[in-house]
């Protein structure tokens, strides 16, 4: 887990190998709107893309249908293979393991605020919000 402070590129700390960059929010919503244009949501279309992109082990369970928690097996159709690692709160402690997939992105929106995408047990979404910049989050890294 990533503080903001980590991810941003204005504070020459680099967590992604060289070649490689945190995706922007600009580049978040390409990767979402390929996938929805592309037919990656729940059954085949729509913008219920989160199946896609989660992993297929490690989520909370969900008894319903088209949830990123339900069905496991048939998670991952993108290869994004996103894990439901949680996040750190700005007080170091770690929290909603299993429950959601946090990542950031390399925009942010203010001084003390970031964009994220995140996936969550139960729901079928790819989710887009803002975060306190202390807070801790996955990264995943973009090639240049």
């Amino acid at each position: 887990m990533y503080n903001y402070y980590a991810v941003s590129d204005t504070n020459n700390i680099n967590v992604c190998p060289v070649g490689w960059d945190v995706p922007t929010d600009s580049e978040w919503t390409n990767l979402t709107d390929f996938l929805e244009d592309s037919g990656y949501g729940y059954g085949g279309s729509g913008s219920d893309i989160g199946k896609s992109m989660a992993s297929t082990f490690g989520w909370t369970l969900s008894g319903t249908t088209g949830e990123i928690g339900n069905d496991q097996g048939s998670n991952n159709s993108s290869g994004f293979s996103g894990f439901p690692g949680g996040n750190r709160s700005g007080n170091g402690s770690f929290f909603n393991i299993g429950f959601n997939g946090n990542w950031w992105s390399s925009s942010e929106v203010n001084t003390s605020d970031a964009w994220y995408r995140f996936l969550f047990y139960i729901t079928g979404f790819v989710n887009r919000n803002l975060s306190n910049t202390g807070s801790g989050f996955s990264v995943r890294c973009l090639r240049d």
